[in-house]
């Protein structure tokens, strides 16, 4: 199957100069793809549906802050947490963003055959020999058929995905076609819903902030977007016949207050990410989902992040789930 790479894109040139190899199977330019530029952001235009997240460079950035506190400190650099050690088969990475996964997944696994695929074109142009991308919409289900071509992937890798995705029963249910019996996939989703710790045990946050995220909730929403979904992944994979299916929860502190160094240190990363990414990720959904004018939305955005200034000492945490399972094995 070939990949494709994005053509102009050099945002990442800290990553295009640290491999010895390189592989670019098909150079795409801009001219190749429709955008849309709106209230100041840019937006792919290739999907069936509206994309909420913009894909211009603040969304770059913030995407990498954001990969680098869930990937480098919560999970330790570690791709997968199913049973797969020094993988050596094929790997799809679906809604790879800016691609970092899929580039580190190849970098340090290079007998594996790693394959990213997002809608929006963001990924660098230099990429380990064993990555590649292809640009194209996951939602399209008909469209991209790895099963019926020479690929075949034994593991399908998907983090991030809460706000990108409308129909989750469906996307299950296109993974379990495409991967090979006996393979695994893994959700690695954060929960936008603030958290708080009472007497041992989770709760829901009551405080201001909690208001902020149940508005950004209902306008995904209404927009035909359910961020909640993840929370059920487990039980779907199980529905759809998934195998061995185990979930793992994290918990993300929101700013530097924990007293353990390596959660502070994540706290604080944490708590950059919805400072610089708030207006990029609610922008375009207040509009769409609720009618918000385009000051209204920015104002809310504004008074989000002064909340969250307010709230640094708050404890705050906010669930990270790893949600894994296999395919049944064919019966010989």
């Amino acid at each position: 199957m070939e990949g494709i790479v994005w053509g102009e894109c050099s945002w990442r040139e800290e990553i295009d100069q640290s491999f010895d190899g390189f592989l670019t199977t098909e150079i795409l330019t801009p001219s190749d793809f429709d955008f849309v530029e709106e209230r100041g952001h840019t937006y792919s235009s290739l999907g069936t549906r509206e994309y909420m997240l913009p894909c211009d460079d603040s969304w770059i950035l913030a995407e990498e802050l954001l990969h680098r506190v869930l990937h480098d400190l919560v999970l330790e650099k570690k791709f997968l947490l199913g049973s797969i050690a020094n993988f050596k088969g094929r790997v799809l990475d679906v809604g790879t963003g800016i691609g970092l996964w899929a580039i580190d997944m190849a970098d340090d696994n290079p007998r594996a055959d790693v394959i990213g695929v997002d809608l929006s074109p963001i990924q660098p142009i230099w990429v380990p020999p064993n990555c590649s991308f292809i640009i194209d919409d996951v939602e399209l289900l008909s469209g991209l058929a790895f099963a019926s071509s020479d690929y075949y992937p034994n593991v399908i890798h998907c983090g991030n995905m809460t706000m990108a995705i409308y129909g989750w029963t469906s996307f299950i249910s296109w993974i379990k076609r495409e991967l090979q019996s006996g393979g695994f996939v893994e959700f690695q989703e954060l929960l936008w819903c603030p958290c708080v710790e009472q007497g041992g045990t989770i709760i829901p946050d009551t405080g201001p902030l909690a208001g902020f995220f149940l508005t950004l909730a209902e306008a995904f929403s209404a927009v035909g977007i359910n961020v909640d979904a993840p929370r059920h992944l487990r039980a779907e994979l199980e529905l759809s016949g998934f195998k061995d299916v185990s979930q793992q929860d994290f918990l993300v502190p929101l700013g530097n207050w924990p007293k353990d160094p390596p959660q502070k240190k994540t706290g604080a990363g944490f708590y950059k990410f919805p400072m610089q990414a708030i207006e990029l990720l609610s922008n375009r959904v207040l509009r769409r989902g609720l009618n918000y004018r385009p000051g209204k939305a920015k104002l809310w955005a504004r008074q989000l992040k002064e909340t969250l200034r307010g709230s640094r000492g708050e404890m705050i945490l906010f669930k990270f789930i790893v949600v894994h399972g296999r395919k049944s094995r064919a019966i010989q």
